[in-house]
């Protein structure tokens, strides 16, 4: 799988994914995108999109074209308590399609009626 880091990832986490190819988005040279170009610009490349942009699922108004994003919401901002996503991440990079949204924690997603306003 392509799997494309956000700027808001460390390049870093990549080695915790050993049989995907994946890249930052500092690696790609598309630092400060805004979400909807960021989507736009790996969308021929990338299968999905980590991030921590918890934003990024209706900044960017994702379609059945664009890539499948996984949005992190860890505990702190400490890397060791993003590694602990890890195993969930793995599980959620199984089943996504792309223009998918999943929560990593699952439980954190928003009440979708809550987040339309």
């Amino acid at each position: 799988m392509n799997i494309l880091l956000d700027e808001n990832m460390p390049p870093q986490f990549r080695h915790h994914f050993p049989n995907d190819d994946v890249r930052s988005a500092q690696y790609m040279g598309w630092r400060s995108r805004h979400n909807g170009e960021l989507v736009r610009l790996g969308r021929d490349i990338f299968d999905v999109l980590i991030t921590k942009d918890k934003t990024i699922a209706k900044d960017a108004r994702l379609t059945i074209e664009d890539v499948g994003v996984i949005i992190l919401v860890p505990e702190d901002q400490d890397v060791s308590t993003l590694v602990r996503l890890v195993p969930q991440i793995k599980e959620a990079l199984q089943t996504i399609q792309r223009g998918q949204v999943k929560w990593v924690p699952p439980e954190s997603a928003p009440n979708y009626t809550e987040a339309l306003h």
